[in-house]
C-alpha cells in the first residue's frame, strides 16, 4: 500500500464560541473586548456620498422676474420666426411641385405650329426636322436644337423658334436665293446647292469651260466643290448692264473665268480680283467696238487686249481703258 503523510504539528485549541464565523463577524481589535451596547445611526440627514457639494453651500441667487419674462419672450420670438420660414417654404415648394405638374401634364402639348416665310420649303418638312411632329411637351422643347435642325435644310437660312404659351410654337424662316445654276441645280451666293433647277429658271449658269472639268455639284444641302467658287463669285458680283450680255460663266481648272458674250464673243476675267474695274473695262469694249467673234481679255484691267479672228488672220490690238 502507498505510503500516506500525516501532518504531524500540534492543532491550536478551539474555545467555545471562538471559532472563525465569531471572529469574521467581528472587528480584530474588539474580539477581546467586552460586548458594547448597539448604536442607532440616523442616516437620514447625512450627506450623500455621491454628492460633491458642500454641506454649507449657499443657494443661487434668484433671477429677476423682468429678465426671465425678457428671456421667455426672446425664445417665443425666435420660434414664431421658425414657425414663419417653414410655412413659407412649405408654401414654396407645394407651389413648386404644382408648377411642375401642370407643365408635365398634356394639357400643355404642342398643338399648333405656325410656320412663317417658307416659300420652296414645305411646312410639313419645317415641322418634322424641329422635332414637332410628335406634338412634344411645351417644356420640354429645346428651342435653339430645333432651329439648328431646320438650318440643316437646303434652302433654309436662318431660323427662329418661339413658344406662345400655352400649346403654340412659332417658326419663322428666312430663305436662300439662288444666284446660278450648276449642272441643273441651284446655288446660292455662298455655293450652297438649294434644288434642281427648273427649265426656266433666269439665272446665268456656271459651267467649266470649253476642253476642261470640274466634280459633278453634289445633292442639296451640300457645299459646291471649290473648282466652281470663282465663277459663283464672278456671277455675284456682276453687274445688272452686263448681266444682260453675258451667256454664261465659264471656269477653269486653274480659277480664272472666262464670260461667254452674246454673239459668240468672250471676255477673258482672270482670277476673281479687281472685278469692278474688269467689268468696266468689258462694257466700254462691248458699247465702243463691235467684237463679233472675237475675245476680250481684261486680266490686266487698265490694259485690256482684243483680240478678232476675221476671215483673213488674227488681228490684236490694244485699247484703252
Amino acid at each position: 500500500m502507498p505510503e500516506q503523510m500525516v501532518d504531524a504539528r500540534p492543532r491550536p485549541r478551539r474555545r467555545p464560541g471562538t471559532g472563525w464565523m465569531a471572529a469574521a463577524r467581528r472587528p480584530a481589535h474588539l474580539r477581546s473586548a467586552a460586548p458594547a451596547a448597539d448604536v442607532v445611526i440616523d442616516l437620514r440627514d447625512a450627506p450623500s456620498s455621491s454628492s460633491t457639494e458642500p454641506r454649507d453651500a449657499t443657494p443661487p441667487p434668484e433671477i429677476d422676474p423682468r429678465f426671465r419674462q425678457r428671456r421667455l419672450d426672446v425664445q417665443a420670438a425666435r420660434d414664431r420666426r421658425r414657425i414663419r420660414v417653414l410655412r413659407v417654404v412649405t408654401v414654396l415648394v407645394l407651389v413648386v411641385a404644382a408648377a411642375y405638374g401642370v407643365l408635365r401634364s398634356p394639357l400643355l402639348v404642342v398643338r399648333k405650329v405656325r410656320v412663317n416665310g417658307a416659300v420652296q420649303t414645305r411646312a410639313a418638312a419645317i415641322i418634322a426636322a424641329a422635332g414637332l411632329a410628335h406634338h412634344p411637351l411645351m417644356i420640354d422643347l429645346r428651342l435653339g436644337r430645333a432651329a439648328g435642325a431646320v438650318t440643316r435644310l437646303p434652302w433654309i437660312d436662318r431660323v427662329r423658334v418661339r413658344r406662345s404659351w400655352p400649346d403654340t410654337v412659332l417658326v419663322d424662316v428666312t430663305e436662300r436665293v439662288p444666284v446660278a445654276v450648276v449642272g441643273g441645280m441651284l446655288v446660292d451666293a455662298s455655293g450652297r446647292v438649294l434644288s434642281v433647277a427648273p427649265g426656266f429658271a433666269p439665272l446665268l449658269p456656271v459651267r467649266p469651260d470649253i476642253g476642261t472639268t470640274a466634280p459633278a455639284p453634289p445633292p442639296p444641302g451640300a457645299t459646291l466643290p471649290d473648282a466652281y467658287r470663282p465663277g459663283i463669285a464672278v456671277v455675284v458680283a456682276l453687274p445688272a448692264p452686263l448681266r444682260a450680255d453675258v451667256d454664261a460663266v465659264l471656269v477653269r481648272p486653274d480659277g480664272t473665268v472666262r464670260l461667254a458674250l452674246a454673239d459668240g464673243a468672250s471676255a477673258l476675267l482672270g482670277d476673281p480680283s479687281q472685278l469692278p474695274e474688269k467689268f468696266e473695262a468689258v462694257l466700254t469694249l462691248v458699247d465702243r467696238v463691235r467684237l463679233g467673234h472675237g475675245t476680250v481679255d481684261v486680266s490686266v484691267p487698265s490694259a485690256p487686249v482684243l483680240t478678232r479672228l476675221p476671215a483673213t488672220g488674227t488681228v490684236s490690238t490694244r485699247t484703252g481703258g
